[in-house]
């Protein structure tokens, strides 16, 4: 039992706290019980312990290579997709780059990051808090900075009148609070439609699992040679010469710097090597599925952080697509929705929305696109110009590529010589 549940089970015997309303209170205060403490109090008294025994917070979390294989993977995912406004036409809808707010998005959200540093950091945040906060600057209204926040430091809490509102105080700086219109709020999974749930706060047993055999292998290296290979003796070794023995053998012969450094024996000695047992097989086979647990923790398929074993050429474009519509796709929508809630004026909100640019993530190789774009321009369905601009290109010279028809028919031109029909006779 820790410190913090100790302390706890006597605060609660004598008060036991309502939730306020979305489990905020009116003061300004979260209604977390001392004995299950916000996940923030236990990082800041160096985070709650896993039955491993190893510590478990965003930082630790990180020096797990599978776990920082996955975390890059979706932020850079998603931080290299552009992330476009629009403004809904009577033909659909067409970039608004006319509005203060496309630029933030799509480029410079600051003057000192890109879009792809806001993004990257924000899916960092959330993938290792389950939350991400951004200050939101406003000039008459419209958006001229989007600043991320580290969520550690950002509070929620209801106003008296009951509208959520957020307390940011970094370390040695005074209290900033933020109305919403101040703050885009970026959330994971949630119990309360407010605050989002970190995964590290389910899956701290999985990784610190993970944590705990990878120092056990490295443990392994550590002592290598104490497990490689027994010292037979034919007589009883007295206190000195068994002290001499393991000083020098530890030395000379342990770690893997000298793991091909040839023993030396004296007085009838032997050395028995030892073959690989059942549980050193077991070890790497739990390696291996610690791996795979943490890729389900965050619904990365294993080819991603280069785990292979299970993907071959034929699947791999399938699996690909799958990450995009599975993994991706839930993040994506989540950041559309809240631009439209917390950046959008109201009055907005009907005209304009913000989608991103996931075709780059869902192109197939050179002959599937071929195939794809002449289909589209047969069925009319997808006009030369715009196959052109999905490769990348610009609208043809002539400008005749935004006509939808199908090239392969003769249907309403003329072939050539054919004579001209008659269009006096009646």
């Amino acid at each position: 039992m820790t410190l913090l549940s100790k302390i706890g089970e006597a605060y609660d015997a004598l008060t036991s706290p309502e939730p306020v309303g979305l489990g905020l209170q009116a003061s300004g205060a979260l209604t977390w019980p001392l004995s299950s403490p916000a996940p923030w109090l236990y990082e800041a008294f160096g985070g709650r312990p896993s039955a491993s025994g190893k510590i478990v917070t965003p930082e630790t979390s990180m020096r797990v290579a599978a776990v920082y294989a996955c975390v890059s993977v979706l932020s850079q995912s998603v931080g290299q997709l552009p992330l476009i406004l629009y403004k809904r036409s009577a033909g659909g809808a067409d970039p608004a780059d006319q509005h203060p707010l496309y630029q933030r998005l799509l480029n410079l959200p600051n003057p000192e990051m890109t879009s792809q540093d806001v993004l990257e950091m924000g899916m960092n945040h959330l993938c290792l808090r389950g939350r991400a906060f951004h200050q939101v600057v406003r000039s008459e209204g419209q958006v001229v900075e989007i600043n991320p926040l580290n969520p550690d430091w950002v509070r929620m809490f209801r106003t008296p009148g009951g509208a959520l509102a957020y307390s940011f105080m970094q370390p040695g700086g005074p209290i900033r609070e933020f109305g919403v219109e101040q703050c885009w709020r970026v959330i994971g999974m949630t119990h309360n439609g407010v605050e989002g749930v970190s995964p590290l706060t389910y899956a701290r047993e999985s990784i610190g699992l993970a944590m705990a055999t990878e120092e056990h292998g490295a443990k392994l290296f550590t002592n290598g040679a104490q497990l490689s290979v027994t010292m037979e003796v034919p007589d009883v070794l007295s206190d000195t010469a068994y002290k001499r023995l393991k000083d020098s053998f530890k030395d000379k012969y342990s770690g893997s710097a000298n793991a091909w450094t040839p023993l030396i024996l004296e007085e009838g000695m032997k050395a028995n090597k030892l073959s690989m047992t059942n549980v050193d097989s077991q070890f790497i086979e739990a390696r291996r599925f610690q791996l795979e647990e943490i890729c389900r923790i965050y619904r990365v398929p294993p080819h991603k952080i280069q785990e292979m074993s299970r993907a071959t050429f034929n699947n791999i474009e399938h699996l690909t697509m799958d990450f995009v519509n599975s993994s991706l796709v839930p993040w994506l929508r989540r950041y559309e929705l809240t631009i439209n809630r917390d950046l959008l004026l109201p009055s907005e909100r009907k005209k304009y929305f913000a989608r991103f640019d996931v075709d780059s993530l869902q192109r197939g190789d050179m002959q599937a696109r071929a195939n794809y774009y002449a289909s589209g321009i047969a069925n009319t369905w997808l006009c030369p110009d715009e196959a052109r601009a999905g490769e990348g290109r610009n609208k043809r010279p002539d400008g005749k590529g935004g006509v939808f028809e199908n090239p392969n028919t003769s249907t309403g031109k003329e072939k050539p010589g054919a004579p001209v029909p008659d269009t006096e006779k009646g």
